[in-house]
């Protein structure tokens, strides 16, 4: 559990102001790759996330196997009673049930123009600017390793 005063300095960057039972946006640093943005805070030199920290501070500690879950698909919400320790199975059932899986950011023409714009020599730094997702995902998109079912075929046009 983090040190007294780093648990106020770090509830300074959560917004409460929706109520006991609304969610409690981190308004402070974010950051976190594939998964999507979430907020992050630093703890004893070591970047941690924001809801995790949430978490431990209701619940205690993470279980061993265990990870931290949003129950209301809020990704930057660290209000404690949306959150709860569960095993990764369930909470990438709830990243699915709420649309926040990274893969469902995507629909399945932009996955090809993607891939059309990498054979064409765009980098995969500003294709993944560009839709707004990491530089890791449009890597396993082109290598294939995400969303594997789509297929398209190059056809000549006739001009």
């Amino acid at each position: 559990m983090p040190a007294a005063n780093n648990l106020e300095k770090f509830w300074s960057w959560v917004d409460k102001s929706a109520g006991p039972d609304g969610c409690w946006p981190w308004t402070g640093r974010l950051g976190g790759g594939c998964r999507g943005e979430r907020g992050r805070f630093m703890i004893r030199g070591k970047r941690r996330y924001a809801h995790s920290i949430a978490c431990q501070s209701e619940h205690g500690p993470c279980p061993e196997g265990k990870e931290c879950r949003h129950l209301c698909g809020n990704h930057i919400c660290c209000n404690p009673r949306h959150l709860e320790w569960s095993t990764h199975k369930e909470n990438m059932s709830d990243l699915l049930a709420h649309g926040t899986l990274s893969q469902a950011r995507l629909a399945a023409g932009q996955v090809i123009e993607i891939r059309r714009k990498l054979d064409a020599g765009r980098t995969q730094r500003s294709v993944a600017k560009e839709y707004g997702v990491s530089q890791t995902t449009v890597s396993q998109i082109s290598r294939h390793t995400r969303w594997t079912n789509l297929v398209f075929v190059v056809v000549p046009v006739k001009r």
